[in-house]
């Protein structure tokens, strides 16, 4: 898929003006493409640019020092908490405050909303410095310093609509990618939001040192699209998970070891 930084620093001259920047920018089909996939189209389309750079374009392009997510990333930290804090209320009637607030500190995790942004792809949405760009491209799977990317521009343009558009639409931009975060992942974002979900590994520990009196093992591996995890579980092995870290693939293997070993 052609990515907009490919874009941009192939028709980039030196020395423009911010306007200048900005026409060039909107020139491009890619960027209606993301205003249709979010489901907003900016007003102020300096917003929108902003949401997009990376802040190591600022190191190569003086102007662009300033102009970059980081400041939205901040804002739409908060509008996306207000969005969550909201859906979980609705949705969990019964949870107490402790568990709700759980939920949410699981779903507005950094790998969590990198993942609503991978849904969509957002990675080809980022314009980044050449020299982190080509860091990123030799990787041989999703580095954290993508995650982080992708997760600091999701809420980045979560933060853009809001001032653009206020709270409702910024739901809307929400909804949108939840909704590709479940075709993506074949399951809704909400599915992981209950209280015994967000530490399967101390779970599944202490059901093991219970019923076997002995700790599971976890062994980790690299894969092209993140880490592939082995858990073994008295000398069986018992499941197999994966994640963008070794993080998430070993949570993800004790999940499905609890749902199938322990289901009571």
């Amino acid at each position: 898929m052609q990515k907009l930084h490919d874009l941009f620093h192939y028709h980039f001259t030196q020395n423009p003006s911010i306007d200048g920047v900005l026409e060039l920018i909107l020139s491009f089909p890619k960027v209606a493409e993301l205003e249709e996939l979010i489901g907003h189209s900016f007003n102020r389309k300096d917003l929108l640019l902003s949401a997009l750079v990376h802040p190591s374009l600022g190191n190569e392009i003086a102007l662009f020092q300033k102009i970059n997510y980081q400041r939205l990333e901040f804002l739409g930290d908060s509008v996306l908490g207000a969005i969550l804090a909201e859906k979980l209320y609705s949705s969990f009637p019964d949870s107490s405050e402790g568990d709700l607030s759980k939920m949410k500190a699981h779903l507005a995790g950094q790998e969590m909303i990198a993942k609503l942004g991978l849904g969509m792809q957002l990675e080809n949405f980022i314009i980044f410095g050449k020299g982190t760009f080509a860091q990123l491209e030799v990787a041989t799977n999703v580095s954290k310093g993508l995650i982080r990317a992708v997760s600091d521009t999701v809420e980045a343009l979560l933060g853009a609509t809001f001032l653009d558009s206020g709270l409702e639409q910024a739901k809307i931009v929400f909804e949108k990618f939840t909704s590709k975060y479940s075709l993506a992942y074949q399951k809704d974002y909400l599915d992981m939001a209950t209280f015994g979900e967000f530490d399967p590994k101390s779970r599944l520990q202490e059901k093991c040192l219970t019923a076997h009196k002995m700790l599971p093992v976890y062994e980790c591996r690299t894969r092209n699209n993140g880490l592939e995890c082995t858990l073994i579980v008295n000398g069986q092995v018992a499941a197999l998970g994966h994640g963008l870290s070794k993080k998430e693939a070993e949570q993800s293997a004790a999940r499905q070891a609890l749902a199938t070993l322990f289901k009571n």
